[in-house]
């Protein structure tokens, strides 16, 4: 189990500054090295006294770039060495502009389309400092004093509009101020190099591959009415020839629209000490309430505080109040006595008064009389609850909670009378409970959860109850809905832990890691019993709980388990390894899960806290040490900035929880940084608060605090997230093996159109080997949904990995899926490899035909050779492969010479002997025969003899042989090649046997 000092709550993040009374576009650019990541610009701009060409007036730089300023384009230049010279610097923009460099050389252009002839650019207020070209050994020469500025200025880039470059959080960016009727259409620009230039998944203009080059993030639009900001679409729109404008959704024409890529804000808060940010909560004016611990002397409390010291060495929680821009603090102020005070939980009501819960070892932390318990119970902490008014100023009451052991209070709730539950962990078997609760006595087995409600004036308990088994048991999240019953989260590995009948899972699941079971529970308003109370395991916590409008509870945690019960079509159906965060919905009976997905990559990841808008988008922070986090949408970070990798993270899970429609890391370089807390505040933004040890967090100008303080500070941040819209499900799709080269069935996914008013779609793509094709036509109106069916064909054996994208107006475009599939193939060995025979004999070679990837068609197998008066053969003719291989026999008969003794027709000596004895016996006997007769047969003899000898030669075979078969030198000697061939669908594949006759 978890002990009871883990807060278990992390992150933070955002985006949009303030709003101005005119039509603004800001866009930010950023330039990406192999070796660097994103670099950072030196957040000056030079002006040009000789150490330019001419037609620039100023320049910005980072390490391995110059970016040359015009008032109409500008151009980036790599660093090379050479280019440290001025001259060489002046040849290069030259050669540039002449087409003369290589193509590794050329710069990236950007240039406005159809700008004003006479467009100025002019630098803007001077910075303090100066740069120096003391190069060459000639005085003369040198180049002194040259200014540096903060900005700078096109007023006139086209009629009615104005052009500003600035620095932010190091990076630069650019606001097109259009004045009253100018048209959006009007404003085009144009990217030219020799880099390929593409809109990518996320919305961002890129030059140059993934690790190197420009790029130009989306930006983000929305407009201010009656007071509250409201998102609208916005992103490049591609005109050809690399030319780009821009294109928005549906907006109020009468009221200005600002674009911005980038964080709203986002301010450190902490001293020289050690400052941490555990839970943040909003009121109904988006001001932002947080709070900590910290041992920071310098903490910028507020005069006229609370408490607004710090003794030497003390650490006490605090309490913060910023205002909605996160620009100033309303207050802030320490909570603590003479022992270590953390404060975990925090919540404020209608009139702006704040309440907090923790845990302390102060024996005299500042309790009010008449409070549920106003001395220490013992043991290492008590848990404690206080209430503070609305000027930060003074305690409406402080109390203990608390036994003979140690005591924790990680949440706080609250209800519209101001009464305030607070849950945490206990192992004080004396902890004060109330009569008639579900559990007055503890279970043991070393900590039980509770759940407390404490009345609106601090003086009593309406009830107070242990919640748990006979082994340990925690409690992390607590939500309240507006019945009053409570809803709990947290660990456990109480085999015996209460559930209740119905449950979603009934019973503790073991796991080999030896980690408990998360749990759900909800209480009823009394306390007395259970509504339902169902495990969530196996090897899980959950650190975070947030209710819909039907009291569907919203987990998240972390589990170290492939077992973890995910739903079919979720978002990431997968585990990663090394722990995920999950994300649930469980239904309002605790019956069943509505869904459940992972949401993870390779590292730790770890879901801290949710929050649920409106629609059911559940809303979930954390940590991540995955590099290849899940990153989606318009993410302001897209690459973990920790080194190593220890990044907080902020994720929109869509309702259904099939899609990640957003997803970004959230840190600077520091290896810890954490996001505790999420919540939503009125003009729908996330804000967040966590811990971080990075002094190049990126904080934003004019924030509250822009400086690192020093040991760890506390970060609060807001990010707008594009809302409404088009959803996409499932988030992932996998195909199974598919034979390389071959078209798998092809696989349905659904967009629906949530919002409110017709959604134009630009494009649906999807990355190689995957291909897509739909039915959803250029829009979809408002409810209505399409299908878009996507195919595999790999080109290679093994995994492959792709996205589908589909772009649009919708304010939450683009929308994407995630590809997987697994290409097979096989392969054929032949061993031996050659043999030697003599003619008319045959020669043999096993052929082992093995499956890769889970290749699993039959293979047809042929063979040829070139080896004359020979025959090849294979058997068997057809196989199927498996991983460990199949065999078959390859033949090679050869055929022996063959010579005839005499030639066709050609007289046989024996066959005349044969004759002439018959013709000579046949002679004889007739001279007999006629002499016999008498002379008078004499002619008649003759005639008689002469027939008979013919008759013999007849018999004879006039004296030749019948003629017999052709003669062939069979199969000569030399050394020939025997092929065998495999053949399935598309595939084939060869091996080659060597034969040599002798």
């Amino acid at each position: 189990m978890k002990n009871f000092t883990l807060a278990a709550k992390w992150f933070a993040l955002s985006a949009i500054a303030s709003g101005i009374p005119l039509f603004l576009i800001t866009a930010r650019a950023q330039v990406l090295h192999p070796s660097a990541g994103v670099i950072a610009w030196q957040s000056a701009f030079e002006a040009n006294r000789g150490q330019l060409p001419r037609a620039y007036a100023l320049q910005a730089r980072t390490a391995h770039y110059h970016l040359l300023m015009a008032a109409t384009h500008w151009l980036l230049l790599p660093n090379a060495g050479a280019v440290r010279r001025r001259d060489a610097l002046r040849r290069q923009a030259h050669s540039a502009a002449a087409g003369r460099l290589l193509p590794s050389q050329r710069p990236t252009r950007f240039a406005w389309l159809n700008a004003r002839a006479h467009a100025r650019i002019l630098p803007g207020r001077r910075l303090p400092g100066i740069y120096n070209y003391l190069i060459g050994r000639q005085p003369e020469q040198w180049i002194l004093g040259v200014p540096r500025y903060s900005q700078a200025v096109v007023p006139h880039l086209y009629r009615g509009v104005a052009l500003v470059y600035y620095y932010r959080q190091k990076q630069l960016e650019f606001n097109l101020t259009l004045q009253p009727g100018v048209r959006l259409s009007r404003i085009r620009f144009q990217l030219g190099g020799a880099a390929r230039i593409r809109l990518d998944r996320h919305g961002d203009l890129r030059v140059g591959s993934g690790s190197q080059g420009l790029r130009l993030q989306r930006p983000i639009a929305y407009q201010w009415k009656r007071g509250r900001r409201q998102r609208i679409a916005a992103g490049y729109l591609p005109l050809g020839r690399n030319s780009y404008g821009f294109w928005l959704g549906h907006y109020d024409p009468r009221l200005p629209v600002i674009l911005d890529p980038v964080l709203a804000y986002a301010t450190y808060l902490g001293g020289s000490g050690q400052d941490t940010g555990a839970a943040i909560a909003t009121d109904s004016g988006g001001n932002i309430y947080v709070v900590g611990q910290t041992n920071s002397a310098n903490f910028p409390v507020t005069a006229g505080a609370f408490q607004s010291s710090l003794s030497s060495g003390q650490v006490a929680a605090y309490i913060a109040k910023l205002n909605a821009g996160g620009t100033a603090l309303d207050y802030a102020t320490f909570i603590g006595g003479n022992g270590q005070t953390d404060a975990l939980g925090v919540a404020v009501d209608s009139s702006g008064a704040v309440y907090m819960a923790g845990m302390t070892s102060a024996t005299n932390f500042p309790v009010t009389a008449g409070a549920v318990q106003t001395t220490y119970g013992g043991g290492a902490f008590d848990a404690f609850a206080l209430k503070l008014d609305s000027a930060g100023s003074g305690l409406v009451y402080a109390t203990y909670l608390g036994g003979a052991g140690d005591d924790v209070a990680n949440a706080i709730a609250i209800n519209a009378a101001g009464d305030a539950w607070i849950a945490g962990g206990t192992d004080s078997s004396d902890f004060p409970v109330t009569s008639g609760a579900l559990q007055t006595h503890a279970p043991g087995g070393g900590g039980d959860g509770f759940i407390a409600e404490v009345n609106a004036s601090g003086t009593g308990l309406a009830y107070s109850t242990f919640l748990g088994g006979s082994a340990q048991d925690f409690i992390y999240a607590l939500a309240v809905d507006a019945n009053g019953d409570a809803f709990v989260t947290g660990t456990t590995t109480s085999t015996d832990f209460p559930t209740t009948p119905g449950a979603y899972q009934p019973t503790f699941a073991a796991s080999a890691s030896g980690m408990g079971d998360g749990f759900v529970a909800e209480l009823v308003p009394s306390g007395a019993a259970l509504v339902y109370s169902t495990y969530l395991g196996p090897a899980s916590a959950g650190y975070g709980i947030a209710l819909d409008a039907q009291d569907d509870a919203y987990v998240t945690g972390d589990t170290q388990s492939a077992a973890f019960p995910v739903t079919p079509g979720a978002a990431q159906a997968s585990y990663a390894g090394n722990g995920d965060a999950f994300v649930a919905e469980l239904s309002a009976s605790g019956a069943a899960l509505e869904y459940s997905s992972y949401l993870g990559g390779a590292g730790d990841d770890i879901g801290a806290a949710i929050a649920i808008d409106g629609a059911g988008n559940a809303y979930v922070a954390g940590q991540t040490t995955s590099t290849n986090f899940p990153i989606s949408g318009p993410a302001p970070m897209s690459a973990c900035a920790g080194s190593p990798c220890g990044d907080a993270f902020v994720t929109e899970i869509a309702a259904g929880g099939k899609s990640f429609p957003f997803s970004t890391y959230l840190g600077g370089s520091g290896s810890q940084q954490i996001a505790h807390g999420v919540t939503i505040d009125p003009n729908g933004d996330i804000d967040v608060v966590g811990t971080t040890n990075a002094s190049d967090f990126p904080v934003t100008a004019g924030a509250f605090q822009t400086a690192y303080g020093g040991g760890g500070d506390a970060f609060i941040a807001q990010l707008a997230i594009p809302s409404g819209g088009l959803t996409l499900s499932p988030g992932a799709i996998s195909f199974a093996a598919q034979p390389v080269g071959s078209s798998s069935a092809a696989k349905t996914l659904t967009l629906a159109n949530s919002g409110s008013s017709s959604i134009t779609i630009a494009s649906i793509t999807a990355t190689a080997p995957f291909a897509a094709t739909s039915q959803c036509g250029s829009s979809l109106a408002s409810g209505a949904s399409c299908t878009v069916q996507v195919s595999f064909t790999p080109t290679a054996s093994g995994a492959a990995t792709g996205t589908l994208t589909i772009t649009s107006s919708a304010a939450n475009s683009p929308q994407t899926a995630a590809l997987t599939g697994q290409g097979s193939d096989f392969s054929i060995a032949v061993l031996p490899t050659s043999a030697s025979v003599t003619p008319g004999t045959t020669a043999q070679s096993t052929a082992t035909i093995t499956a890769l990837d889970g290749f699993s068609s039959s293979i047809a197998l042929t063979c040829t050779s070139t080896a004359p008066q020979a025959t090849c053969s294979v058997s068997p003719a057809t196989v199927t492969p498996t991983a460990a291989g199949v065999t078959a026999q390859l033949s090679l008969s050869t055929t022996a010479s063959s010579r005839l003794l005499f030639s066709p027709g050609r007289p046989d000596p024996g066959a005349w002997g044969y004759g002439f004895l018959s013709f000579w016996g046949i002679l004889l006997s007739l001279v007999l025969l006629l002499g016999w007769m008498g002379r008078r047969s004499a002619r008649w003899t003759t005639v008689i003899a002469l027939l008979g000898l013919s008759l013999s030669l007849a018999a004879c075979g006039g004296g030749s042989t019948p003629a017999p078969p052709a003669s062939h030198p069979g199969t000569a000697t030399g050394t020939y090649t025997v092929t065998l061939t495999g053949t399935a669908q598309s595939l084939s594949h060869s091996a080659t046997f060597s034969v040599t006759v002798n």
